[in-house]
């Protein structure tokens, strides 16, 4: 049994609509097949901005992978939108995704809003430039 999704994986993918979500599911590459299937007994992780989702065939059981590439930040993001942050962790390269809502766009920053679990910043009060992504609106 592969593992569950972790905490940022959950975050990425409850992110998605589930409307997207079951399109994603029912359009991934088989190996084993050589064709599209559906994925089942899903597990998903974050690499760099990345989600990758792993599971099975529906049809053969194999081993499948499905990977949602990180979006660029959006230069159409207006205050109000929300977002996923890329909130970089201190001490490396490491980022971690925070649902979060855009306060305000400068010309070289994004300031948001977002529960991060972290301490408060008193100089930005909570207020912090980043690195985003739109989140898909529902229909």
């Amino acid at each position: 049994m592969q593992p569950p999704f972790t905490p940022a994986a959950k975050i990425l993918w409850n992110a998605i609509p589930p409307h997207f979500q079951e399109r994603i599911l029912h359009n991934v590459w088989c190996p084993h097949c050589r064709e599209m299937t559906t994925m089942t007994d899903l597990s998903g992780e974050v690499h760099g901005q990345s989600l990758v989702l792993r599971g099975t065939c529906v049809t053969c059981r194999g081993k499948v992978a499905r990977v949602l590439e990180g979006a660029p930040q959006s230069e159409t993001l207006q205050p109000g939108d929300k977002v996923i942050w890329w909130k970089r962790i201190p001490g490396g390269d490491y980022v971690y995704p925070v649902q979060a809502i855009v306060l305000a766009l400068m010309a070289k920053q994004v300031k948001v809003e977002a529960d991060d679990d972290g301490p408060p910043d008193s100089t930005a009060c909570g207020k912090r430039a980043v690195d985003c992504c739109r989140m898909p609106k529902e229909p």
